[in-house]
Order: C-alpha cells, then structure tokens, then sequence
C-alpha cells in the first residue's frame, strides 16, 4: 500500500467516524489547554504570593500552631495553643528588638440600619498590625493603644465594606454591627483587590481584646513579630523560640521567616508544575 493509498484510507475514516473523529480531537485540545492552563495558574500564583510576602518586608517572622508532624486533633487539624499571654510575653521581652501583633481571624456579618455584608474577613489584633504589615489607613486613623487597652469597640473596614454599608456617606465616626455588638468605624484601609475570587477588601480590623469578648475565644491565629532591622531576624526568631518553649513545646507552634516562608511556596508551586509537565507527556507524548 503506498503512501497515497493510506492518505486516501485515513480521510475516508475520518469522513465516515466524523463524530468519533470530532471528540477525539476535542478531548486532545481541551487536555492540553487543561494541562497549560493550570502551569500558568500555578505560576501566577507563586508570583502573586511572592509578591505579597515580599511586600510585608524583609524583616517580617510569622509563629502559627503546630509543627510539621507535630500535635494533632484527633480530626487531623492542628492543635492551636498560641495564646494571647504569648504575644504579650513576646512584645516584653523583646520589646528593644521587635514589634509583635497576635492575630484572631474569624468571618462575620456586618449590618447597618438595613444594609448587610455577609462574608466579612474580622481581624482582631494589636494597634500597630497596620504598620507591622504595611495596610495603610487612607481615611481617618488606626485605632490606638490605649483605645485597645480600654476595650473601645472601634473598626478599620475595607473598601468593599465601606461601599456596601456605607455608599454615599462618610463611614468615619458611624457606626456598623459585627454581630450583636455595636462598633465605630474609625478608619478605612487602602484598597488591596480580590485573590482568586477572595475580596481583601471586603474586611474589618478590630482590636484584640475586643475580638475575643465578641468571639469568645482565647487562642490566637498567629503572632506577627517584625524586627527592628533585617540584620536582626535571625537573632529574634531564636530568642521567640527560646521565649515560646518555656510555656510550649516544638510541636506548639512553628516560626517562619519571609525568606523560609518563601522557599515553602516556590518548593510547592514548582512540585506542582513537574508534576503538570509530567502527566502531560503520559498523556500526549
């Protein structure tokens, strides 16, 4: 049979099995694109996140709960343990070295008069978060310390918070609803967009001791510890953890540094990719 021949044979095929021939092409394009398009997404995700936490500084430490291979639920979470006391005693003793902010993170829902935003991200946390994480207040003022230490229910909203409750009119000074319990908004952070559908805008900071009693919850999400300078993190991270191991123990928690925490993401995003890159050519070689 010549090559004619077999060209011949082969369009015939094609003709006659149009709909087998049809799907067969389809389902080798849209396993391609699939293939492609999550690399791509990998890949624009590392470089979001590394963008962010680049954007934190370099001089940023992060202790969350639990370690890897650490302390369990019997669910298989993470056993939380950090408490509020640990900032505190963190902020103490390292208070000439570092600036710390213990964070509380819950969702809620925000109402004013009749307006309502469901799906609201609430921080509760310390006054200088703000500054510990670059979040810039561009109407009216972060809550103070002493604000914080009274218990004063005062709120930094986002954008999207302030649009949905607040559209028209000036939120300064107003009052909104986190729950039951009756808050001041006191200012209005910067505009940070949405993430894959998550809007960071559509948020409320509020003062820790505050978010607690609303909350009723003792734990803590994770302490923020920013250095003084970027030559002293390494010393920081070892005095937090000799400071968090007389209470706690190695499976307690974990301190991740911006550079560590960087190196963790690169290392998943570029498995994620090898593995894309290798089931492409299973599949299409």
């Amino acid at each position: 049979m010549d090559l004619l021949e077999l060209i011949k044979l082969s369009v015939n095929a094609l003709i006659v099995n149009k709909l087998r021939s049809i799907l067969t092409t389809l389902g080798i394009i849209i396993g391609v694109f699939a293939i492609i398009l999550l690399v791509s997404l990998g890949a624009g995700l590392q470089t979001y996140i590394t963008k962010q936490v680049s954007g934190l500084g370099s001089n940023l430490l992060f202790v969350i709960p639990g370690a890897v291979g650490g302390a369990r639920t019997a669910g298989g979470a993470v056993a939380n343990k950090l408490l509020f006391s640990d900032a505190q005693t963190l902020s103490f003793r390292l208070k000439n070295v570092a600036s710390i902010a213990p964070v509380v993170q819950k969702t809620a829902t925000l109402k004013r008069q009749s307006k309502t935003d469901k799906g609201v991200t609430i921080a509760g946390t310390t006054y200088d978060y703000a500054n510990i994480v670059n979040i810039k207040v561009v109407k009216g003022s972060p809550f103070t310390l002493s604000q914080q230490n009274s218990g004063a229910k005062v709120a930094i909203i986002g954008q999207t918070v302030a649009e949905k409750l607040f559209s028209g009119t000036n939120p300064i000074g107003s009052t909104l609803f986190i729950g039951p319990t009756r808050f001041t908004v006191v200012g209005i952070a910067e505009k940070r967009g949405s993430v894959f559908g998550l809007d960071q805008d559509n948020a409320a900071i509020i003062p820790i001791t505050v978010a607690q009693q609303v909350f009723s919850i003792t734990n803590v999400n994770a302490i923020y510890i920013s250095a003084k300078r970027p030559d002293l993190v390494a010393f920081v991270k070892e005095q937090a953890n000799k400071i968090l191991l007389k209470r706690l123990t190695t499976d307690d928690f974990n301190i991740q540094t911006q550079e560590s925490a960087l190196s963790t993401i690169t290392t998943i995003t570029n498995a994620l990719s090898i593995a894309l890159g290798v089931l492409h050519r299973l599949l299409f070689w």
